[in-house]
């Protein structure tokens, strides 16, 4: 179809003002619908305070008790001197005794030392 230049722009003219509210609603569903859409953001979980990043912090929280490395994936804790302590990627040094409370066991076979 081919109109004429005048019909076009009286027909956008009309149009555009019988529009502005329906734009209007438009914009302002779009606009609470993004708001109503973005995703939570997760606080970050608290530290434990049973476990360090060090073992000299480990040390000093416990001093008459032996502190070791838990690895967290296998809930194995490897000693001081052993190939193991302070090597593998997950893991986190904590006293002997708190890693047993919380589900560690010492390895099954005897580790070498480093």
């Amino acid at each position: 179809m081919k109109f004429k230049l005048a019909t076009v722009v009286a027909l956008a003219a009309m149009t555009s003002v019988a529009l502005a509210p329906a734009a209007t609603f438009a914009a302002s569903t779009t606009a609470t619908t993004t708001a109503t859409t973005a995703k939570p953001v997760k606080a970050p979980a608290a530290p434990d305070p049973k476990q360090f990043t060090t073992d000299t912090a480990a040390a000093a929280t416990c001093p008459k008790d032996v502190v070791v490395w838990v690895n967290l994936s296998s809930k194995v804790w490897h000693l001081k001197g052993t190939k193991s302590y302070g090597t593998t990627k997950h893991g986190t040094f904590m006293c002997e005794t708190d890693a047993t409370a919380e589900g560690f066991h010492a390895p099954k076979k005897p580790e070498k030392q480093a």
